[in-house]
């Protein structure tokens, strides 16, 4: 059973939703080649959101999910601030677990929880994207 009150997490599901369309949206849209600041900082946005109030609601597996997306389009906006070059990640990493927030997010709206989804695989991909940002040039 997800904690808060009913109407945190109505909004919830509907921002999730919402968010994880325009995520979707944009990753769809976007060229080829290094993301640009503004994309990676609506990315971290939206996944930044679904992960504060999923820890709000005690839906941990959200949350880590979405922590791990936040925690590579971090690493992506470091780099790029700090303008250092180097080796990018390919975004569409970020599809699969869009499919698997929006499933999760589902249930929570079906059955009140966060249901039984495998992660390990959309997480390696992650921590896999994650370790070409941290990698040295």
């Amino acid at each position: 059973m997800v904690d808060g009150d009913r109407e945190t997490r109505e909004l919830f599901i509907e921002e999730s939703l919402e968010g994880l369309q325009r995520v979707e949206e944009l990753l769809l849209a976007a060229e080829s080649g290094a993301p640009s600041k503004d994309l990676v900082d609506t990315l971290f946005r939206d996944f930044h959101t679904i992960k504060g109030t999923a820890g709000f609601l005690g839906l941990a597996q959200i949350g880590k999910l979405a922590h791990a997306s936040e925690d590579l389009l971090g690493l992506l906006r470091d780099r790029q601030a700090s303008g250092a070059s180097g080796p990018i990640p390919d975004l569409t990493v970020l599809i699969p677990v869009v499919d698997k927030l929006r499933a999760m997010v589902g249930c929570v709206r079906e059955i009140d929880e966060e249901g039984d989804h495998d992660l390990e695989e959309v997480m390696s991909d992650l921590a896999d994207a994650q370790r070409v940002l941290t990698q040295p040039s």
